[in-house]
């Protein structure tokens, strides 16, 4: 892109942002707010640490049990638990990496709501209410864009224009990046799905020893201890790096590449625990220990089946299977084709994503959220197979019968999101009442 002008591309992908923004915009006016789920544990965080100057989330805790939508009348969040730690705070088993992400937001929304109350209206200005929501909104707008445009930058590398585009686009909204950009953009997977990018897009243009420098290996190491920070589980993006540096140490066996290597490692390794040390000085403060595993409190989240992978159900469940969200698993077998026509570093991608789903369908609450959630961070990779499907079809059929196969999928996950949206509804409100119910919260009677 040149400087001061804006790409055709960009533009594109500008036009499909606001379809997202007015889901977005829709969900809040019904609903009456931006930040719920795991949301209000990043965020409280933020508000906390700016707004009290502190990390006791009493005030936080008693403000997202006492809301409720304006839809339902039902809690913003399940009643969170007051557990105490050792050291006597309130518990909050999440991470700070996306109350680093929305920091400029949320500072920014502050000097507005500031502003405003001197400019003689009287708007909150104490970190919670519609600026603040807003901005983390705006945040997810801003970063999953941000994330698309990665990820078409780096299809471009191995693909034409039109299919990185088509390929970025159809993984945009065809999977639960849609989903979590615009109905729940306060979890953490859009933060997730953009530092991931950002860290493959990385790595793979400064590839081999010989071309990154010292200062990139500690710059990648504190963007991988920012992924850890955002979504634990993406941590597993270092097997990049990592198969990388066992390779150039196993071909070539001198001194000297042992030393490089070493460094190398070395460098990265200190990016990543310089990036994390502040979690690790909050978990001393809060629970009193430098390393511990906040969910090992958690009946509900903390089980693993480290020997009996939910593989099968993976595939099949009629809550959260594969089969549900149709472009990820034809994206899996386009990535392997993909690595087998490119060879060399292209392998390596298969390998976080295999860990990933290992991961998953060994956690106890892998069916919990839309469309298997959990993946969203591997995005780049499902883009990158989706873009080999299109390239080999557009080969043997030509680009109609690709961009009609593009909107099925397109609309199946479409068709699959209203489905669990609807289930969710009718669970809180008889169908019978929805019309006036939603007549009523958006008017605000």
């Amino acid at each position: 892109m040149r400087m001061g002008r804006i790409s055709a591309e960009t533009k594109l992908m500008l036009v499909f942002l606001v379809p997202v923004a007015v889901i977005m915009i829709l969900h809040y006016m019904v609903t009456g707010f931006v930040v719920y789920n795991d949301g209000r544990g990043y965020y409280s965080y933020l508000r906390s640490m700016v707004i009290d100057k502190d990390i006791n989330f009493t005030n936080e805790w008693t403000y997202y049990n006492t809301t409720y939508s304006k839809f339902s009348a039902i809690q913003r969040v399940e009643n969170i638990p007051s557990v105490k730690t050792k050291k006597g705070y309130l518990e909050n088993i999440y991470l700070i990496g996306n109350a680093i992400m929305w920091a400029p937001f949320f500072l920014a929304a502050h000097a507005l709501a500031l502003l405003l109350n001197i400019a003689g209206l009287h708007v909150r200005a104490d970190g919670f209410g519609f600026l603040y929501e807003a901005g983390i909104g705006i945040a997810s707008l801003v970063y999953g864009l941000l994330g698309a445009l990665l990820i078409y930058k780096l299809c471009r590398k191995w693909f034409e224009k039109k299919t990185a585009l088509l390929a970025t686009v159809a993984v945009w909204y065809g999977t639960a990046f849609f989903w979590y950009q615009s109905i729940e953009p306060s979890m953490s997977h859009i933060n997730s799905m953009l530092t991931v990018t950002l860290f493959v897009y990385i790595w793979y243009t400064t590839l081999g020893l010989g071309k990154r420098t010292k200062l990139q290996w500690l710059l990648l190491g504190v963007l991988l201890g920012l992924v850890y920070l955002i979504r634990q589980q993406d941590a597993l993006i270092g097997f990049l790096p990592g198969l990388e540096l066992l390779k150039s140490l196993a071909g070539k066996l001198s001194f000297a590449n042992l030393r490089k290597t070493v460094i190398n490692s070395g460098l990265l390794g200190i990016g990543f625990l310089g990036m994390i040390f502040p979690q690790m000085l909050l978990w001393k403060e809060m629970y009193g220990s430098y390393i511990v595993n906040t969910y090992a409190s958690s009946v509900k989240y903390n089980f693993y089946q480290w020997t009996a992978p939910q593989l099968l159900p993976l595939l099949l469940s009629t809550e959260a299977g594969l089969w549900r969200v149709p472009l990820l698993p034809l994206s899996m077998v386009g990535l392997f084709l993909f690595a087998k026509r490119i060879k060399g570093a292209a392998w390596y991608f298969l390998v976080p994503v295999a860990a990933q789903l290992l991961l998953t369908t060994s956690w106890s609450a892998w069916l919990n959220g839309y469309g298997l959630r959990f993946l969203l961070g591997m995005s780049v990779f499902f883009a990158l197979g989706t873009a080999e499907l299109i390239r080999i079809a557009r080969i043997k059929a030509g680009m109609k019968p690709v961009y009609a196969a593009v909107a099925i999928l397109v609309a199946a996950n479409f068709v699959n999101m209203l489905a669990v949206m609807l289930k969710e509804v009718t669970s809180k409100v008889p169908l019978s009442e929805i019309p006036g119910t939603l007549i009523r919260a958006l008017i605000g009677s």
